[in-house]
C-alpha cells in the first residue's frame, strides 16, 4: 500500500507531527465528495413543498424523498468496510461518486414522486460509501496524531453547507425549478472525480474473507425496517399522536427492526467468518463509548437541524430563504470552533474537547428553551453562534475518535462503518424524537385546536428544546470511559479474531 495511505510517523521531540504537502493533497481531494453529501441534504430539504406542488403529491408522500435517503445510507455503510479492504479504497470511492453521479441524473428527470423516491434511494447507496472511506482513507494517511487537524481541514468547507444548502436551494428553487437542486450536483461530482482519479494512491487488493451474506441480509433490512418506523411516526399529516406512533405500520416496523437485529447480534456472535459489523469489537469499552457518544450527539445535532428552521418558519413567520439566513450564525460558529478543535484534539485526546463542545452546544440551546414570537433576532443569533460552537467543537473528536483510542489497524475499516451507521441511526431516531414531542407539547399548550397560535407555538418549541438538552447531558455519559489522551494502536489490542468459536454457521 502506498505511504500516503499508512503514515504512522511518530512526533519529534514531543512536537506534534506536521501536516506535509501528500496529506494535505489528500485532504483536499476528499473535500468535494464530503462537501457534496452535506449540501445535496441541505438542498433537497428545502425543495420537498416545491416537489409535492409539482408532483400533486401530498407531504405524507413527499417527505420519503428525504427518508429514504436516509434508509438506503443505512443499508450500504455496513458494507463499506469489508469493500475498502476487499477491493481498496480507492476504488469504493471512485464507486460511490459514480453512483452519486448517475443517480443524480436520474433525480433531476424524474417523472413522478416514486420514481424520484426510487432514484433517491439508489442515491443513498452511493452516498453512503462516501463518509466512512473518507474518514478510513485520511484516517490510514494521517494517524492518530494528525487525524484531528486533518479532519478539520475536511470539514470546515463541509460545514458551509449548512449556510449554501437552504440559500442556494431556495434561489435554484425559484428561479431555474427544483430539478436543479440535482443538477447542481454534476460538476461538483465531476470535480471529485477527476481529482480522486489523478490524486489518490492505487492499492493493491488486499485477500479478505468472504463477504458475511447472512449478516448483511439481517443487517441492512434491520436498520431500514428501524428507520421506516421511526420517519413514519412523522409521516402523518392527520390524526393524533397516539394514532401515530401506535399504527400497525410504525409498530409493524419497529418490531421487525428489532427481532432482525437481535438475529444479527446472535450471528454475530456465533459465525465464524468476519461478521459485516463485528460485534466483539464492542468488548474494546472505548470504542463502544465512541460508538455511544455518536449515537447521542447525532441525536442532538439532527434534532437542532430539525427544531431551528421550523421555529423561524411556523412561530416567527420567515421563507425557507430567509430561514436559512437567520441559521447562519451556527454555521459560523461550527467553522471557526473546527479551526481550533482539530489541533486541540490531537493534543488534549477526544474526551475532554467533545465534553467540552457538548457543554457549550447546551449553553446556546438554554435560551432557545425561552423563545417568543418576538424575541430579540439579534440575541437568537449570538446563542445560534454560542450553540454552533459546541456543534464544532463536539464535531471533530466523534469523527476521530476511532483512530485515537488504540484500535488495532485492521479494525478500522469495520469500525469507521459502524460509527457511521450508529450516527445516522441516532440522527433519524432524534428527528423521529423530537417531531413526535413537538406535536405532543403543541397539543398541550393548545388543546383542542387543530392550529395552535403563534404564541402557544413559541412555548410549544421552548418546552420541545428542553428534550434536546436532555439528549445532550445524555451524551455526557459514554464520554467518561474514553481516553483522556490520544491512545495509539497497539498489535496487544483487542482484536476480532480472538477467541473466535469453533461452532457456528
Amino acid at each position: 500500500m502506498s505511504k500516503q495511505m499508512t503514515n504512522d510517523a511518530e512526533p519529534v521531540a514531543g512536537r506534534p507531527e506536521r501536516l506535509d504537502p501528500a496529506l494535505l493533497k489528500l485532504g483536499a481531494i476528499m473535500v468535494p465528495g464530503a462537501f457534496l453529501s452535506a449540501l445535496d441534504t441541505t438542498i433537497v430539504a428545502v425543495a420537498i413543498h416545491s416537489v409535492g406542488e409539482h408532483f400533486g403529491s401530498p407531504l405524507s408522500t413527499v417527505h420519503w424523498v428525504t427518508a429514504v435517503y436516509l434508509l438506503a445510507l443505512c443499508v450500504s455503510m455496513p458494507a463499506t468496510g469489508w469493500a475498502v479492504e476487499r477491493f481498496g479504497a480507492r476504488r469504493v470511492w471512485m464507486t460511490g461518486l459514480t453512483i452519486f453521479l448517475i443517480t443524480s441524473l436520474l433525480c433531476a428527470t424524474a417523472t413522478s414522486v416514486t420514481s424520484l423516491v426510487v432514484y433517491r434511494a439508489l442515491q443513498g447507496l452511493g452516498g453512503g460509501m462516501l463518509a466512512p472511506v473518507a474518514q478510513i482513507i485520511l484516517g490510514r494517511a494521517a494517524g492518530p496524531g494528525r487525524i484531528g487537524r486533518i479532519m478539520t481541514l475536511v470539514s470546515v468547507p463541509t460545514q458551509m453547507a449548512p449556510v449554501l444548502g437552504p440559500t442556494v436551494g431556495g434561489l435554484l428553487v425559484e428561479t431555474m425549478g427544483w430539478r436543479w437542486i440535482f443538477i447542481v450536483n454534476v460538476p461538483i461530482v465531476l470535480i471529485a472525480l477527476v481529482a480522486s482519479w489523478f490524486g489518490l494512491p492505487r492499492e493493491t487488493a488486499q485477500p479478505v474473507k468472504r463477504l458475511d451474506t447472512v449478516g448483511m441480509l439481517l443487517l441492512a433490512p434491520g436498520f431500514a425496517a428501524l428507520i421506516y418506523g421511526l420517519s413514519s411516526i412523522t409521516g402523518s399529516e392527520e390524526g393524533s399522536l397516539e394514532a401515530e406512533v401506535t399504527s400497525p405500520t410504525v409498530l409493524l416496523a419497529l418490531s421487525t427492526g428489532a427481532v432482525l437485529l437481535a438475529a444479527y447480534v446472535g450471528h454475530a456472535l456465533r459465525t465464524r467468518r468476519e461478521p459485516i459489523i463485528d460485534i466483539r469489537i464492542f468488548a474494546n469499552g472505548r470504542f463502544a463509548a465512541a460508538v455511544a457518544f455518536g449515537f447521542c450527539a447525532n441525536v442532538t445535532m439532527f434534532s437542532m437541524t430539525l427544531l431551528h428552521p421550523l421555529y423561524y418558519q411556523q412561530v416567527r413567520g420567515e421563507g425557507a430563504f430567509d430561514a436559512g439566513l437567520l441559521l447562519a450564525p451556527q454555521s459560523v460558529g461550527i467553522v471557526l470552533a473546527l479551526l481550533v478543535a482539530g489541533p486541540l484534539t490531537d493534543r488534549l485526546g477526544p474526551r475532554t474537547i467533545a465534553g467540552s463542545g457538548i457543554l457549550i452546544t447546551i449553553l446556546g440551546l438554554l435560551a432557545y428553551t425561552q423563545v417568543g414570537t418576538d424575541t430579540n433576532e439579534v440575541f437568537l443569533a449570538a446563542v445560534l453562534l454560542v450553540a454552533g460552537l459546541g456543534i464544532g467543537t463536539a464535531t471533530v473528536p466523534m469523527m476521530t475518535a476511532i483512530y485515537q483510542i488504540g484500535l488495532p489497524r485492521t479494525a478500522i475499516p469495520r469500525a469507521t462503518s459502524t460509527l457511521n451507521v450508529a450516527g445516522r441511526v441516532g440522527g433519524a431516531f432524534g428527528t423521529a424524537v423530537i417531531a413526535v414531542t413537538l406535536q405532543w407539547q403543541i397539543a398541550r399548550v393548545s388543546p383542542g385546536n387543530a392550529a395552535a397560535d403563534t404564541a402557544a407555538l413559541a412555548v410549544a418549541f421552548g418546552n420541545t428544546y428542553w428534550w434536546i438538552i436532555a439528549f445532550s447531558l445524555v451524551a455526557l455519559i459514554p464520554l467518561w470511559f474514553m481516553p483522556r489522551r490520544v491512545v495509539r494502536s497497539s498489535p496487544d489490542e483487542f482484536t476480532a479474531d480472538k477467541a473466535r468459536p469453533k461452532g457456528g454457521d
